[in-house]
């Protein structure tokens, strides 16, 4: 039996649903700030700007942004610049700023996330690749890439005992026994385990006393091991050319410019924020953000860490 309270909230909400205002979450977004728009600060006679328009802000924001910055010519935006930048000019920094700070909007809160990337780069002196954020995405990739080799080794000794072959079976049923070994250690968890059956699986020569096949089948079935030879190869040079040590300390001295591109990108985020509002527009991102603003709780996230909705957003339900 459905509680008392439940079932008159779901009743409520059934005679409130012929009123039901029924949109896109932009039109949504604009009929809260436009009845709210005192609550965040914004110009209650805003509209959207054009593409063309907010474009032509954007870059004049992003150049103003770092000629103050040659001005200040701080220690860590010179190096992030000669680490990032090239001899033809800031181009390519001005659109590695936009598109970190193009991804942030994708997020509800940009700068917890801006910071919980920066964040990820700051690495103790005994962490290891398992304590990072990429660790389980890239062991999957490992996995999921070795399981794929396997398979296709898997075939070929399958096709290569079917051909009737009296030498090749045995070499390849090795390669295939190795190929195993290497997916084990990766089922392991361990990257040094991992890193040391990757080196310790060889490709042998195949035996030149093949008798049964003809030229042609020996050479299709040489290709296709080549092929995965390759691909295995290619992998191992992926990830474990360098070794764990090492690969630990090239991501903690990426760490201060990582933490430079967090700073460039929110104080472009904010001049462009002001410019914006000088000139009463918004973009869509700002619709989102600045309607889920009106929606929480400040106070409640702030002091508390968690979402907790507004008295706009209980008078909305």
């Amino acid at each position: 039996e459905m509680d008392p309270k439940r079932a008159a909230q779901i009743e409520r909400q059934l005679v409130l649903l012929s009123g039901a205002s029924i949109s896109t979450i932009h039109k949504f977004c604009i009929r809260v700030l436009q009845r709210h728009f005192e609550a965040i600060d914004l110009d209650p006679e805003f509209r959207i700007g054009n593409e063309q328009e907010l474009a032509l802000l954007r870059q004049d924001v992003i150049e103003q942004l770092f000629e103050e910055e040659y001005d200040k010519g701080t220690a860590s935006f010179l190096q992030f610049v000669d680490d990032y930048g090239d001899d033809r000019g800031d181009d390519d920094l001005y659109a590695l700023v936009e598109r970190v700070y193009a991804f942030s909007l994708s997020q509800p809160f940009p700068d917890d996330w801006l910071d919980a990337q920066a964040a990820a780069f700051d690495l103790g002196a005994d962490a290891k690749l398992s304590d990072t954020v990429w660790y389980p995405i890239v062991l999957d990739d490992i996995r999921l890439q070795l399981q794929s080799i396997e398979d296709s080794m898997t075939t070929l000794v399958d096709d290569v005992e079917a051909s009737g072959a009296d030498a090749y079976p045995a070499s390849f049923r090795k390669d295939l026994a190795g190929l195993r070994a290497v997916r084990a250690a990766a089922r392991a968890d361990d990257w040094d385990q991992m890193a040391a059956a990757f080196a310790a699986m060889k490709f042998g020569r195949l035996s030149g006393k093949e008798s049964v096949l003809g030229k042609e089948e020996r050479e299709a079935f040489q290709k296709r091991r080549n092929a995965i030879k390759e691909q295995f190869q290619t992998l191992e040079k992926h990830y474990f050319s360098v070794t764990q040590d090492e690969f630990l300390d090239g991501l903690r001295q990426v760490a201060p410019d990582m933490h430079e591109l967090v700073r460039l990108t929110k104080a472009f985020r904010e001049a462009f924020r002001q410019a914006k509002k000088e000139r009463g527009i918004v973009d869509f991102s700002d619709l989102e953000h600045f309607a889920l603003a009106v929606l929480l709780d400040r106070e409640t996230r702030e002091r508390e860490r968690r979402i907790a909705p507004s008295d706009v957003a209980l008078s909305l339900q």
